[in-house]
């Protein structure tokens, strides 16, 4: 186990295992006007053509939750490289 790590006993239900975890900040939420994870890996990938690229940044700056997915996004694609 790597240091830090919470121990858990073997066999606890996975529900029980988190209850006492706590978010250190609220987790952001998904807007109306949010990038689908198809269109950040479309945008990651430089596959966006140029008259949608503008406009898929506009709506990644001002989503806290955008950028959250686009890095989340990003490192899935390092780790499956």
């Amino acid at each position: 186990m790597a240091r830090g790590e919470p121990e858990f006993r073997q066999g606890v239900p996975a529900r029980r295992k988190f209850a006492s975890l706590r978010v250190r900040r609220p987790v952001p939420t998904r807007g109306v006007d949010t990038p689908e994870d198809e269109e950040l890996l479309r945008y990651l990938e430089d596959a966006l053509e140029p008259s949608e690229r503008a406009p898929v940044e506009r709506r990644i700056v001002r989503s806290r939750y955008a950028l959250d997915r686009l890095f989340i996004v990003r490192q899935a694609l390092a780790d499956c490289a």
